[in-house]
């Protein structure tokens, strides 16, 4: 995508890309309401999702015009040398993830929220994730991209912050769902389109497996951290998630590139 995509149209192509992996994330589980858990209809159903996906796949890529480069198993160490910010935002952005849309449930439960509040902030966090992407991504064509990177992170430790201490009441809540979603996922939407402005050729490539390793790692690293922090103080879930965004944000706007 990166390759082919024009630097003037990059933060919407980013945008556009981010709101649809948002949609695959809420498209999945509703596998489960529609065919339930009494048999294999929704592994059934996932397959053959993926199966029509996949043929989609090879049928359009006969037209492409345009073929990544082949990197070096020595670019991707290389790449993290060059960018260590650019890796620190998607460790950041894959922490954050996996924390909350992992234990946003147990959190939720756990100061008073019913299963069916839990599952609809979930969706709410969701549809902010969908919508503000697009329009996030005409601001990066527009303004510095470093600049929104780093409002993304400052703006999800301050929501994630005021989520921690929100009634579970209070229609605020719902708002700030909706904005939390829009920033965690818009750190990602910013590191894809400095990714593509920045490197070419075997680097962009090697670039896109090192933000595929830096999320998982982010991702495994966050579950972890955050459930330590709240066996031993509970309602602290969203703390963690609140510091790697607002000291993420100190970093990125000092050691920016």
């Amino acid at each position: 995508m990166n390759a082919a995509t024009a630097d003037a149209v990059r933060g919407r192509v980013s945008g556009v890309y981010s709101a649809g992996m948002a949609v695959g994330f809420v498209i999945g589980p509703l596998a489960i309401p529609l065919f339930g858990v009494e048999s294999g209809l929704a592994f059934a159903a996932c397959a053959v999702l993926v199966s029509c996906v996949a043929f989609g796949l090879a049928m359009i890529s006969r037209r492409a015009k345009v073929e990544p480069e082949k990197p070096e198993l020595s670019d991707l160490p290389r790449f993290a040398r060059a960018a260590p910010m650019l890796v620190f935002l998607v460790v950041a952005f894959g922490f954050i993830d996996a924390s909350v849309l992992s234990l946003s449930p147990v959190h939720l439960t756990e100061v008073g929220a019913t299963a069916a509040l839990a599952a609809t902030f979930l969706a709410v966090m969701h549809l902010g994730m969908i919508v503000a992407q697009p329009i996030l991504g005409v601001v990066l064509d527009c303004v510095d991209r470093w600049h929104v990177a780093t409002g993304c992170l400052a703006a999800t430790g301050l929501v994630f912050l005021a989520i921690t201490f929100a009634s579970i009441d209070s229609p605020s809540l719902w708002g700030l769902a909706v904005l939390g979603g829009a920033a965690f996922l818009g750190i990602y939407t910013s590191a894809l389109a400095i990714l593509g402005r920045d490197h070419k050729g075997p680097a962009l490539t090697a670039g896109a497996a090192a933000f595929s390793l830096a999320y998982a790692i982010g991702g495994v690293i966050g579950p972890i951290v955050t459930g330590a922090l709240v066996s031993s103080f509970p309602g602290t879930t969203f703390i963690p998630v609140a510091i790697i965004g607002l000291i993420g944000a100190a970093i990125v706007l000092t050691r920016r590139p």
